[in-house]
Parts: C-alpha cells; structure tokens; sequence
C-alpha cells in the first residue's frame, strides 16, 4: 500500500487485488514509487523542453515551462487549504486548460481526482459526490450551480473564472502560491483517479484507476499502435472526463512530450476540420459518429486539411465497413477502429498502420491478453472463435464501492467485457454484439434502466421501456416505448414533452431521440418484456 491508498477507506478495495496482472506490469518496469506527474511534466523540463508547446487553447499556446509552474502552485494551494493524500478532488469543467492543471495538480499532491462530464444533471452527480465524499470541487459559476445542490455547503469549492462568498477563485489561489512543489511520494499501485460509466442495471459505476494504469494506456496503445512523437499534435471533441477524451487529449500528448488541441465548444463538424488544418493536426480521435458526421461536409474533400494527419482514431462504439471505406475514399487516410472501456481505462484491442480493414476492430494491444468465453464461462481454446471477450493486462478492473459487481465481472484476473467478438485464423478480432441492454449512442454508453427510471416519474407515462434502434449516424439511438396514463393523448406535442422531461434529469445525449406510444408491451411466454420485439417496434416506427 501506498500514501493514498492507506488514507483511503477500507472498503475502497476489493481484497485479493488479482487486478492488474502483474507479470504484464513488470513489463513496463515501472518501479515500486510513482508519480505520474513526473513522467507527464518533470521529465519533459529535465531534458530541456520546457519551451515547447503542450497546450494549444483559443488561438494561444501554453509551454510545457508555463504548464508546470501553473500546475505547481495550484498544487501548493490545494495542500494550503488542507488537501491531504487521498482526498477526492471532484473536476467538472468543460475541456479547458483548467481542467489539465486541475488534474495534473491533484495527481502530484496524492489526491484522487473525480472527473465528471459537463452535461451530467442533478441525479447523476448527487450519485457520484454521496459514492466518492469529495473534499473539494473544481468548478466553474454556471456548471457549480448544479454541484451546490448535490455537494455539502461544507465541502470547499474552488471556482474557475468566478469569486462567490466562501469560494476560492482558482487564479487567485494559482497567483498567491509557489511555483515549485515536490511531488508526493505516491505508490505506482496508487489510487489516482475514480472514472464513471454507464451501467445496464442503471447505476453509474465508479472504476478505480492507479499512477502505473495511466501510464501503461499510454506506453501500451498509443506508445505500441501510434509511436507518437514531439512534433505530435493531439486533438479530440471528447470531454476529458471521458476517459477516450482523457488519453487522447491529456495522458498521450503529454507521456510523449507532444501538444494537445484543446476546444470546449460544443462539436461542430465545419468548426472541427477548420481546427484539424489551421492547428496542422497529426493525431485526431474521433467517434463514428463524428466521422459521418466529418463526412457530410464537402470541406471534408479537401485534401490540405488531411495533409499533416497521420492517424486517425476511432472508438466509442462500432466503426462499420461503409463508414471505413468512406472516409478511405474521402480523405485519402486510414481511420483505425479500436475497443476499450472505462474499466481498462482505454483502448485494448485495435487496428495498425498497413492492415487496416473495413469492419474489422484489430488485434489485441501490446501487453494485454484476450480469451473468448461461452455462454456459460467456459474458455474457449480453438484459434477461430465467437464468443464473449475477457481481458487482461497492465491496468485492471475495480470497482468503487461496488464488491458484488466487482466479483462477477472480474474471476480469476480476467475481466468478462460483455462484448462478443469474432477471432479469425490470423488472431483478427471483429465485433459481433454485446451481451447486455446497453446503449452505444455517439460513442456514449446509456443504460436502458436509468432512462426508463426518469420517464415513469413523467406524469403522462404509466409504463416505459427504452431501447436501442440501429442509426445511420450516431450507431443507436435511444428509442423510448411508453404506455400513457389515462387522459394522456399521444402526439407530437407530447412527444416535445417527454423529452423536455427527460433533459431536466438526465445528460442530453441519454434522453430519448423517439418514442413510440403503446398499447400494451410484448411479452415472451414466461411474462418477460420482450426486448427483441420492441426493438423491432421501434425500428418500424423510426423516421
């Protein structure tokens, strides 16, 4: 154990920790003390690069000199104000430079950031700070509205370009503090940060993530499939809270001493392929979703934007062949699909340069190991399989708080996905379908459940039942069946309504894009809801 996790409650852990495996660890030789601040800041200005530039933010860079020091007194003002090893520090801001000193910040002084998504309401966040009791919040005045609601008058607010009565203003505690500070002797096996997702019985997880598991994302897929360099340009519309976002935008760029493309407006396709050639973009990570959505602009035929890329990322759900092969024909460049998840904090299995194929999601990522599973469990030993996928490598699945999830998602060290892959002959791995109810909308992931929960408190709706409908553009959409209250009249005009609804309690992207009215919902033979028929319900219905 380590500075943090002997400050953390003992429940925090799920005891044997058989997660990550070891021998993969090793590998990387990481050693016993880690601060990853070290390896993503001080080793960059010890070899002489502190001038070069890390963050590129509205037309303005920030050196990798003028990142450390901010980072530094923000830090020094964090311990000043009684932020000890172990604390969580709750971030929730949009993707600005706040957020990287925030987060680098927090990491050096020993403390556990909680990084939150900007479109996340009241329920969703009341369920993170009551699991993860942070000690103090990062915020701005308009996204801490919400926070204050949730959050204890108690726990200290620090707020990003605002000064309230009995909050701290973040440039004033970054000015009045010093600019060199040490880094805590933290652990490689420390807790550093707590990242959420989706889950299908509609309780947000918590996944605990480790100093030596940001480093091995970074030295495992993007060190082993991408080879970055300095003269890397990193950009990325996904939030930084997201932990896709948070690779491709901070831990990459920064692990290879290459600078990040930091935008906090809302995707625009036009606006982000004006970004991609006036920044001369090298490494861009997308979702299919925005890349059809890339695709739709003529300015997407113009090979100058492309000219300085040298690859093109995709995950957050399935890439399709036709998508592929479109943006081969347009761009004249190869988008590589990849899987991940939050709980292996990134992308484990992927395409490389020079094999890239139309529906295809690659092969397993330097350092991870991959078994297919039968319906019941079983290993499955044949080299061309179909089957549920479970994981195993340098950064491991842990759950916060939640030991009985923890125990049938994790047996034996391996981690089960819920992702059924097919394995070719030459170790090829393509995606079949997932074994749960989760929605993949936008690369985002949505619980059925959690929808369907926020829809009954709507006075018109009796009953609700929310799926997933195949989607040209976004993959899925969330597709929600509705049985009314008496007196309720279905129409367009309720429709508006539901989802008004639906957006005052849940992320945007959660709430349902169509709803279907019903009578009554199928049922198998056994009294169950019967998923398979609404979905077809619903295909039928969709526009």
């Amino acid at each position: 154990m380590g500075i943090v996790n002997d400050s953390l409650p003992g429940w925090a852990f799920i005891e044997p920790r058989d997660q990550p495996n070891r021998e993969a660890r090793f590998a990387l030789s990481y050693g016993r003390h880690l601060n990853v601040t070290e390896e993503l800041l001080d080793r960059h200005l010890a070899g002489g690069f502190a001038d070069r530039p890390a963050i590129r933010f509205e037309g303005r860079a920030l050196t990798y000199g003028m990142l450390s020091e901010r980072v530094n007194r923000l830090a020094n003002a964090l311990v000043h104000v009684g932020i000890k090893p172990g604390c969580r520090i709750l971030i929730h801001l949009p993707n600005t430079p706040e957020f990287v000193e925030s987060w680098l910040a927090s990491l050096r002084i020993g403390a556990v950031v909680v990084a939150t998504m900007p479109m996340l309401k009241y329920r969703e966040l009341l369920q993170i700070v009551e699991e993860t009791e942070p000690a103090c919040l990062i915020t701005t005045p308009q996204l801490g509205c919400v926070l204050d609601e949730c959050a204890p008058p108690t726990v200290m607010r620090v707020l990003v370009g605002g000064d309230k009565p009995a909050q701290l203003a973040y440039e004033t505690l970054i000015m009045g503090a010093n600019r060199v500070c040490k880094p805590a002797a933290t652990a490689e096996d420390d807790v550093a940060i707590i990242a959420y997702t989706s889950g299908s019985a509609g309780r947000q997880k918590g996944t605990v993530h480790t100093h030596s598991d940001i480093l091995a994302i970074a030295d495992t897929y993007a060190g082993g499939i991408l080879s970055p360099t300095r003269e890397d340009c990193f950009a990325c519309h996904a939030p930084m809270a997201f932990t896709y976002g948070l690779g491709a935008l901070l831990v990459f760029p920064l692990r290879f001493g290459a600078s990040t493309v930091i935008d906090a407006g809302v995707f625009d396709p036009a606006r982000w392929l004006d970004i991609v050639r006036r920044e001369c973009v090298t490494r861009l990570f997308t979702t299919p979703t925005a890349a059809r959505f890339y695709l739709e602009q003529p300015a997407c035929r113009d090979r100058a934007i492309w000219r300085h890329v040298r690859t093109v990322v995709s995950a957050g759900e399935v890439l399709s062949k036709e998508t592929f092969d479109r943006w081969r024909e347009t761009t004249d460049t190869d988008i590589l699909d990849g899987c991940g998840s939050t709980e292996m904090l990134h992308i484990w299995i992927s395409q490389r340069h020079g094999e890239a194929v139309g529906g295809c999601t690659g092969r397993v990522v330097p350092h991870y190991q991959v078994r297919m599973l039968d319906d019941a469990g079983q290993v499955i030993h044949s080299d061309e399989a179909e089957g549920i996928v479970a994981i195993q490598g340098p950064t491991g699945c842990r759950y916060w708080r939640q030991p009985e999830l923890q125990s049938s998602v994790v047996k034996g060290g391996w981690t089960s996905t819920g992702d059924v892959f097919r394995r070719d002959a030459s170790g090829r791995y393509w995606f079949v379908s997932r074994t749960d109810d989760i929605i993949v909308t936008g690369g985002y992931q949505v619980s059925p459940v959690e929808v369907q929960e926020v829809l009954l408190r709507c006075p018109a709706i009796r009953d609700a039942a929310v799926v997933g409908v195949p989607d040209g553009t976004r993959g899925q959409i969330v597709s929600a069946c509705v049985i009314l209250n008496p007196g309720s009249k279905p129409g367009d005009a309720l429709v508006c309504e539901i989802q008004a609804y639906a957006k005052t309690q849940i992320a945007a992207f959660k709430c349902p894009r169509q709803i279907v009215f019903l009578k009554e919902f199928p049922r198998t033979s056994t009294g169950k809801l019967d998923r398979s028929c609404l979905r077809g319900a619903a295909a039928d219905t969709k526009p």
